[in-house]
């Protein structure tokens, strides 16, 4: 496809060589992130090409330039998106690849969902609805799907941009959920076998991240790593991510 890179360039790119590419020829990675090495570079050229061609953007402030790379982000993130959906798997690899992908995503949005049913049969965690509704599905750690035996067993995959305190503040979601569980607050739950996660070590290397949350809900670390963060990560005031003792007890 035109203007586009292949994976093993982009994967090749080294930001401290220099841009990735110039405006007259500039390409994109669709097989990747807004957030990777060679996208981030391209952003750059992008901004800096559209700012000499319309010069009024080009303010003192630097808010044109911010703004102008926002929504270049946001066309790109969005081109790769219907690239993904449009392309054919080539392999038996990448076939399992999308098909593993849309599997954590349904796995994903199944604990969001579980998570945010457990507000509904505490009064305490009303409050916190909100809270966990802005986090929504994509701010939901990942799994990694292991046969052992029989039986099947998922390690959770932390995202690398959310913070440890938001990580406790979700178990406690979880704990409160197995707790009604037992207790028949789910009714009768025959036939309906509890998916099991086990804590790990493993961090996702993902590029993507929920944007415009309490600044406490991103990990201090990678929120300082990001460029512009005040404009592509738009963090907001920190919020309340402790739960009442009352409803631990």
């Amino acid at each position: 496809m035109k203007n586009t890179v292949a994976k093993e360039e982009a994967g090749a790119y080294n930001p401290e060589c220099g841009q990735c590419c110039s405006v007259a020829g500039f390409r994109v990675h669709l097989e990747g992130t807004a957030c990777d090495a060679w996208n981030k570079s391209a952003t750059e050229v992008f901004v800096g090409g559209f700012l000499q061609a319309y010069p009024t953007y080009n303010v003192a402030d630097g808010s044109g330039r911010d703004m102008v790379r926002m929504k270049s982000q946001a066309a790109l993130e969005s081109m790769i998106r219907q690239y993904r959906k449009l392309r054919i798997p080539q392999t038996l690899d990448e076939l399992k690849g999308q098909r593993d992908h849309k599997n954590r995503q349904e796995r994903k949005r199944k604990l969001f969902n579980r998570r945010w049913e457990t507000t509904f049969l505490y009064p305490s965690l009303e409050r916190h609805r909100p809270l966990l509704e802005e986090l929504g599905p994509a701010g939901m750690s990942s799994d990694e799907e292991e046969s052992v035996g029989l039986s099947r067993k998922y390690g959770v995959i932390e995202p690398a941009w959310r913070s440890e305190l938001v990580t406790s503040w979700l178990r406690i979601f979880d704990a409160l959920h197995w707790h009604a569980r037992r207790g028949g607050g789910y009714g009768d739950q025959r036939g309906s076998t509890p998916r099991m996660r086990e804590s790990s070590d493993k961090i996702s290397n993902s590029g993507r991240f929920v944007s415009r949350l309490p600044r406490n809900a991103y990990n201090e670390m990678w929120l300082n790593s990001q460029s512009h963060a005040e404009n592509t990560v738009q963090p907001g005031p920190p919020a309340q991510y402790f739960h009442d003792r009352r409803t631990l007890e």
